[in-house]
C-alpha cells in the first residue's frame, strides 16, 4: 500500500500470547489474542474527535427514520433509505441512491480513487468513520481490498464528482462479528460518497497534471471544468469554504482561457463557462475580503461580455459595486450599482446598497470640505486633519482607503507621516485623476 493510504492514526496493540512462527508455518491452526487494554487511549482519541463540532456538522437525520420535515415514519429507517434506491448485485446487499451526478465515464478497472465520506450505523445520526472529521480523504486502489468490500464496489460504479449513499449488508460490510465495540453484529452501513478524484492507473497522472501538458482541446476538459464548477458551488453552498472554492474557480479559469477551440460553437460554450467563472470569483472574493481581485474578476466578465451577445449578470455589476466602495472609488461605485439596479429593480440588496453608498458620498463631501479649509488655513491645520482622517479610516470597516487631492511636497510628507503614525499607508494613485491614498493595507491595486 501507498504512503499516501497508510493509516499512520492506528493504535498499536500487542498479542497476550506469543506466537508460534513454526506452527504457522507448517499451516497448523494457530490462535491470536490480543490485548484489549491496549486500545484504551486510542478509545479516548476517538471519542474526542468524533463527539465534536465535527461530528454535529456531519449527522444523518435518515438514520434515525427522520426525513426534512422531521416527520417520523413508522418504519426502520434503513429499511425506508432502501426504497429509495437500486440494487448493484442481484441479491440486494449493496444498494445505491445517487444524491449528485457525476461526470464523465465510471471509475475505470484498478484506478486510484480520491473519496471524502461518512459512515453511520442505524439508529445513530452521527458517523462512526469520517474523513471530514479526519480532515483526510480516503485514497485507494480499486479491486485491491482495501477498504470494506461494499464501499469498494459501490465507489466503483461512480463518476467524477459524483455523490451518493451506499447502503451495504454485513456480508459486504463487516460481517457477523462486527467490529470491536464500534460497529454491533450484523450491522448494515451506511455511506455517504464524494469522488473528488480518479487517477488512471495507467497513466499514472491525475486530470490536473493531464489537462495542463497534454489535453488542450476544449472537447477534452469542458467536462472536467463542470465537474470542478459544481465542486466549487457545493463548497461555497454546503461549507462556506470560499477560499477552497476560490481556487477551483481559478483553476478551471486557466484550463478555459489556455485550451484550443475548434468552431465558433465551442467558443461560445467556453465563453458562457468563463462568464459564469467570473461571477462566482467576484462573489467568493467579496465574501472574503478580497475588493481588488473581486474587480479583476468583474474586469474579466465585462470583457467577455463585450462584443458579444451575452449579457453581464447582475451579480457582477452588484459585487463590483461593493469592492469599489471598499476601494472607496465612490463614481464608478454609483455606475455600476445603477446598472445592477436596471437590471433588477426589486433587489433589497441593491436598495440597501444605495443607501450606505449615499451615506458614504455625504461623509466623503464632509472630509474634502474639511480638507479644504486646512490647505488654506495651513500646515498646522492641514496636519490635524489628516490625523482626524487617519483616526476615522482606522475605525471605518465599510472601505480600506480614503482620498486626498492632488498635494505639494511639503503636504504629501505630512501626510505621509500621519499614515505612518497611525500604522497606515499613503501612496499616489491616478484611477481618477492624480490624487493620493490613505489605505489600510499596501500595494493594492486600483479597479
Amino acid at each position: 500500500m501507498d504512503s499516501d493510504s497508510e493509516n499512520h492514526d492506528m493504535p498499536i496493540v500487542n498479542f497476550k500470547e506469543p506466537i508460534d512462527l513454526n506452527k504457522l508455518k507448517e499451516g497448523k491452526d494457530v490462535t491470536f489474542e490480543v490485548n484489549l487494554s491496549d486500545f484504551k487511549n486510542a478509545e479516548e482519541d476517538e471519542e474526542k474527535r468524533y463527539g465534536g463540532e465535527l461530528a454535529a456538522e456531519n449527522l444523518n437525520i435518515e438514520c434515525l427514520g427522520l426525513q426534512d420535515d422531521d416527520e417520523y415514519l413508522d418504519a426502520e429507517p434503513f429499511s425506508i433509505l432502501a426504497e429509495k434506491m437500486t440494487k448493484l448485485d442481484k441479491d440486494g446487499y449493496i444498494k445505491k441512491r445517487i444524491l449528485r451526478k457525476g461526470v464523465g465515464d465510471v471509475v475505470p478497472a484498478s484506478s486510484v480513487v480520491y473519496i471524502d465520506y461518512n459512515a453511520y450505523r442505524e439508529y445513530d445520526d452521527e458517523p462512526f468513520d469520517s474523513t471530514y472529521i479526519r480532515n483526510k480523504q480516503q485514497r485507494f486502489c480499486i479491486g485491491q481490498g482495501e477498504v470494506v468490500v461494499g464501499l469498494d464496489i459501490g465507489v466503483q460504479t461512480m463518476r467524477l464528482n459524483e455523490k451518493s449513499q451506499f447502503l451495504v449488508a454485513p456480508e459486504y460490510a463487516f460481517g457477523a462479528l462486527g467490529c470491536l465495540d464500534r460497529i454491533p453484529k450484523n450491522a448494515t452501513i451506511l455511506y455517504e460518497v464524494v469522488l473528488s478524484k480518479i487517477v488512471d492507473s495507467g497513466a499514472a497522472q491525475s486530470f490536473d497534471e493531464i489537462a495542463v501538458n497534454e489535453k488542450k482541446d476544449f472537447k477534452d476538459i469542458y467536462k472536467y471544468c463542470l465537474a470542478m464548477c459544481e465542486k466549487a458551488k457545493e463548497l461555497v453552498t454546503q461549507r462556506q469554504l470560499y477560499k477552497a472554492a476560490i481556487r477551483e474557480y481559478n483553476k478551471v479559469s486557466v484550463y478555459l482561457e489556455s485550451c484550443n477551440l475548434a468552431d465558433y460553437d465551442e467558443q461560445m460554450e467556453q465563453q458562457k463557462l468563463l462568464l459564469r467563472v467570473y461571477t462566482n470569483l467576484a462573489v467568493c472574493y467579496m465574501k472574503v475580503d478580497q475588493a481588488k481581485k473581486c474587480c479583476t474578476a468583474c474586469n474579466n466578465a465585462y470583457k467577455i461580455c463585450k462584443g458579444s451577445n451575452l449579457s453581464v449578470p447582475t451579480k457582477v455589476y452588484y459585487n463590483n459595486a461593493k469592492a469599489l466602495m471598499v476601494l472607496n472609488n465612490l463614481k464608478i461605485a454609483e455606475a455600476r450599482l445603477r446598472q445592477a439596479a436596471e437590471k433588477n429593480r426589486d433587489s433589497p440588496e441593491i436598495v440597501r446598497c444605495y443607501l450606505e453608498l449615499s451615506r458614504m458620498q455625504e461623509q466623503q463631501k464632509a472630509r474634502d470640505k474639511l480638507l479644504a479649509t486646512s490647505l488654506v488655513a495651513g500646515s498646522g491645520n492641514f496636519r490635524q486633519c489628516v490625523k482626524r482622517m487617519c483616526e476615522g479610516l482606522k475605525i471605518d470597516s465599510t472601505t480600506s482607503q480614503y482620498s486626498l487631492p492632488k498635494l505639494t511636497l511639503d503636504q504629501q510628507t505630512i501626510a505621509e507621516e500621519e499614515a505612518k503614525n497611525h500604522g497606515l499607508f499613503f501612496e499616489q494613485c491616478s484611477f481618477d485623476g492624480d490624487i493620493y491614498l490613505l489605505k489600510k493595507e499596501i500595494n493594492a491595486v486600483n479597479a
